[in-house]
């Protein structure tokens, strides 16, 4: 059985080298110099930015380089690294290098811990889960962690994070409570605090697979805010994409297609098929 596995692996090997023989050397990737939230701003006018989210915590180094792979040969515009679990500095920044072996594309961190920072990314999604009931969610995990992040020289952005109804494993890890569907007079009151206290990018995440696109709440946050609007949970179709879009996210994070279909394909069909659509 292992030896059958050596060979197919070495049989894709071969495949690759003779596909990348063919299509000849990568044309050098011009440098943007442009901040990370300065090109979320600009692409505000022009449609949402995809993100494919890969989780540190729960991939193989092997599975982290067949998913950059196929990210890198879709459409995507960012890279966004995380984990629900705590993760070893070093691992983190090994898995960093790694992806950035593969693809130019920045990779931007959506920390779940006070330790998850590394001077190898390209910006931090500095977050604060303001509808925790818990305080160490909302300031304690960003003091511990900022002289780390300061450190690091990498962009911040601060983020105000805001778990949506159901709320799912979000929910639960940062002991949140989940803004309610139907009242978006809540929903008003947060996107606005957070604007007001000086967040540079609000991130509404609903936390769970099979939960449905919460179109109203995205509007309201849009209609009430000038800052960008990012949006991560359960998005697994086309359709959920198009919602997502017609709604007003300007940054949308996907994981769940990547976790039902750990080589990508199928989320670099949907990012290429939803650009060929504008």
């Amino acid at each position: 059985m292992k030896r059958t596995k050596n060979i197919r692996k070495k049989i894709r090997k071969k495949r690759q080298k003779k596909k990348d023989k063919q299509e000849g050397p990568k044309k050098p990737v011009e440098p943007d110099n442009r901040t990370i939230l300065e090109r979320i701003k600009n692409r505000k006018r022009k449609g949402p930015l995809y993100m494919p989210f890969i989780d540190s915590t729960i991939y193989s180094m092997d599975e982290i380089e067949k998913i950059t792979r196929n990210i890198e040969k879709s459409m995507a515009d960012m890279i966004v690294l995380g984990g629900i679990l705590n993760v070893e500095t070093n691992y983190f920044n090994r898995v960093i290098k790694k992806i950035k072996e593969i693809t130019h594309l920045p990779i931007v961190i959506l920390p779940s811990n006070a330790g998850m920072i590394s001077r190898h990314a390209d910006a931090i999604f500095f977050i604060s889960l303001l509808n925790s009931r818990n305080p160490y969610w909302i300031t304690g995990s960003q003091a511990l962690s900022a002289p780390s992040v300061y450190a690091s020289g990498i962009e911040v952005i601060p983020t105000s994070y805001l778990v949506v109804e159901p709320g799912g494993t979000s929910s639960w890890v940062g002991d949140a409570n989940p803004l309610p569907r139907d009242k978006l007079e809540i929903v008003k009151a947060y996107a606005v605090y957070s604007e007001l206290s000086g967040k540079e990018m609000i991130c509404l995440d609903t936390g769970m697979v099979n939960s449905r696109i919460p179109e109203k709440i995205i509007k309201t946050v849009k209609e009430n805010t000038d800052i960008p609007l990012a949006f991560y949970g359960g998005v697994r179709t086309l359709k959920d994409i198009s919602k997502l879009a017609s709604a007003g996210a300007d940054v949308i994070i996907t994981s769940t297609v990547i976790q039902k279909h750990k080589k990508g394909r199928r989320l670099r069909h949907l990012i290429t098929m939803r650009k060929k659509r504008k």
